[in-house]
């Protein structure tokens, strides 16, 4: 029994020493924001299923929009924590992840129902995408896979391929006789070269041989491991281009950066650096072309909800108790 106790301190001691390997940044307070059921106030309450806001994100001026889900309200405010304004009954209040567009569209995520929404910036409803309406369980998938251009709704399902609605709308059974399926789409867009295109602002979109959204030869697709996949291609040394950098670092990272380890997308930001959180409050960052600029846990009680960034490519968590909803960031460094 004691060798049994000898050999569990022993490996607790290895894990901490492991898990130390990891760096971090500071997390800084820079808003405060009020708590309540009044105008501009978010509502908290510990003893519901979900206590407080579910997803924040910030625009391109930096403005902070959170996700009220108890009041059923989106709530706008400066990038010190003035109230600027709220929308009341919203898509948004009830979001899993927010990303807000370069036309200030506020775009919606919600993982337990399946769906996306679209608002203006003004709170105007410009669409509801409801996957369970004409998707079955085995072709949904569980992360954040919306691509909106050119007004057109591209959905990546669970197999890889895609999907899309052109103009979707808020009636679920009008979007249902728009849907285009991704034989439909590839035959629809057929060019001379054999892939299929349309255009946006100048710009061409193409779905490649490996069912990737690529647009002027940049990835769009927020799956991880088609993000891999397509800069591995590119740069056939980008493997041990990253694992130099990881080492440099002194980071003990237990798996090789190019498995998927459930990563979900962040964000993008002005230098199309892309964000991912890994497992384990691990969070990824990579430059345009693939190579990673660093690796890092973040502390998970200041983040009740999935991180974001804003246009600068800061990183921000929140959380919140009865007295306030707080907002912290991780100034950028990379």
């Amino acid at each position: 029994m004691r060798n049994l106790f000898v050999i569990l301190f022993l490996i607790v001691i290895q894990y901490v020493m492991v898990a130390e390997k990891y760096h971090t940044y500071n997390l800084e307070l820079v808003a405060t924001l009020p708590v309540g059921e009044e105008e501009g106030m978010i509502r908290i309450d510990v003893s519901s299923l979900e206590p407080g806001p579910t997803a924040f994100a910030f625009d391109r001026e930096g403005n902070i929009y959170i996700s009220d889900v108890l009041n059923r309200k989106l709530i706008k405010y400066d990038k010190n924590g003035k109230f600027i304004k709220e929308f009341p009954k919203t898509f948004s209040s009830n979001a899993q992840q927010l990303f807000i567009n370069e036309n200030g569209d506020i775009i919606t995520y919600f993982e337990s129902s399946f769906g996306f929404a679209c608002e203006d910036s003004n709170g105007n409803k410009k669409f509801v995408i409801d996957l369970t309406s004409f998707l079955n369980e085995k072709e949904r998938s569980y992360k954040f896979n919306l691509i909106y251009q050119n007004n057109t709704a591209y959905i990546k399902l669970r197999d890889g391929k895609y999907i899309a609605i052109k103009n979707p709308e808020i009636d679920s059974k009008k979007n249902k006789e728009k849907l285009m399926s991704h034989e439909m789409l590839l035959k629809s867009q057929t060019s001379n070269n054999g892939q299929n295109q349309s255009i946006v602002n100048g710009k061409q979109i193409t779905i490649d041989e490996k069912d990737r959204l690529i647009m002027d030869g940049e990835l769009l697709d927020r799956d991880y491991d088609s993000f891999i996949g397509f800069h591995k291609e590119k740069k056939k040394n980008i493997k041990d281009s990253n694992r130099n950098i990881i080492d440099k670092k002194k980071i003990d990272l237990p798996f090789d950066v190019s498995e998927s380890r459930s990563m979900t997308y962040i964000g993008t930001d002005k230098d199309k650096n892309v964000y991912w959180r890994g497992t384990a409050r691990l969070l990824f960052i990579f430059d345009k072309e693939g190579e990673l600029l660093d690796v890092f846990k973040y502390d998970d009680k200041k983040s009740y909800v999935i991180p974001t960034i804003d246009y600068d490519g800061n990183i921000y968590t929140m959380n919140y108790d009865d007295k306030g909803v707080y907002i912290y960031r991780i100034k950028r460094v990379w």
